[in-house]
């Protein structure tokens, strides 16, 4: 019996061994189901990095050139406005040495007119001295000096209190001392 029993006890563990196999067998399969979707995907995914890439480097390139083309720009530009300032600056240095040269005209008319002031200023100096507008002014002059200052001794005399009756002064009198 003990055959038996034992017979009984290797079916049931083979069954056991032979469901539990079946189930790894079932796990097995879905596990490479699963990893044939998993490769698939990867694959994708791989794919479409790839074609991420090369439309990266194409706008990598794309922006390399245009910098490049960009700084050319720049550097053509910058030839330009070189050439533009050197041409300023030779007509400032130009305009300059104009300047310069019309400020020293400038400054000897300056010079000439006013050795010709000075000089027609003398000359009118000479003939007013000479003429006889300037002896009528004089004249004038010296006779208002005289008679301010006739005038001023008389009235001196008068407030010191001197008495024209006792002593008479001929020359007190503005008329006949002229």
């Amino acid at each position: 019996m003990q055959a038996l029993v034992w017979g009984g006890e290797v079916v049931k563990r083979l069954t056991r061994a032979q469901r539990k196999a079946d189930d790894h067998r079932q796990l097995f399969f879905e596990a490479m189901g699963n990893h044939a979707e998993l490769t698939a995907q990867l694959e994708e995914l791989k794919a479409i990095r790839a074609q991420e890439n090369k439309a990266a480097e194409a706008v990598q390139e794309a922006l390399r050139s245009q910098i490049v083309t960009e700084r050319a720009a720049r550097a053509t530009e910058e030839e330009v406005l070189r050439a533009e300032l050197e041409v300023a600056l030779e007509g400032k240095t130009e305009v300059e040495a104009e300047l310069e040269r019309t400020r020293a005209r400038a400054a000897e008319e300056v010079e000439r007119l006013r050795a010709e002031v000075a000089n027609a200023w003398t000359l009118e100096k000479e003939d007013f001295l000479k003429s006889s507008e300037f002896d009528r002014l004089c004249v004038k002059r010296s006779v208002a000096y005289f008679k301010s200052g006739f005038d001023g001794v008389v009235a001196q005399f008068r407030a010191n209190g001197y008495p024209e009756e006792e002593h008479p002064a001929p020359f007190l009198d503005m008329k006949k001392a002229l």
